[in-house]
């Protein structure tokens, strides 16, 4: 499976020639926008979130809508940025809610030693 370099009389680079390669594509696959490039995507999820200061909530829907879309289609990394950012969400989120219920709670009773025993003297 060697490739053969070409001499060519031109200023252009030489041409690769060998199995698997025809032009800029590989054979036997569809080439691909760079809108639908895995780790474009990944790429793209991970800045994101780092600008959003780790917040998943900055990534947007239609980057996770492609991103679903190839890690359905079995790309791993796609699948594991995946997992990683609805974890930060469900993280986040149950911190939330712990929070709004310690709000909602109101202040803990403060029962004092000294009142309990005065109240079995009596």
């Amino acid at each position: 499976m060697s490739a053969e370099i070409l001499p060519t009389l031109s200023s252009s680079p030489p041409v690769l020639r060998g199995p698997g390669k025809t032009g800029t594509t590989m054979s036997g696959r569809r080439p691909r926008g760079c809108q639908d490039d895995p780790a474009l995507l990944v790429g793209l999820a991970l800045a994101f979130t780092r600008q959003g200061d780790g917040d998943a909530a900055a990534v947007p829907p239609m980057l996770f809508d492609r991103l679903s879309h190839h890690a359905w289609s079995g790309d791993p990394a796609c699948r594991l940025v995946l997992d990683w950012l609805n974890e930060k969400a469900s993280t986040r989120q149950d911190r939330a809610d712990r929070h709004a219920a310690a709000q909602h709670a109101g202040p803990a009773e403060i029962v004092s030693t000294s009142s309990a025993s005065t109240m079995e003297e009596s």
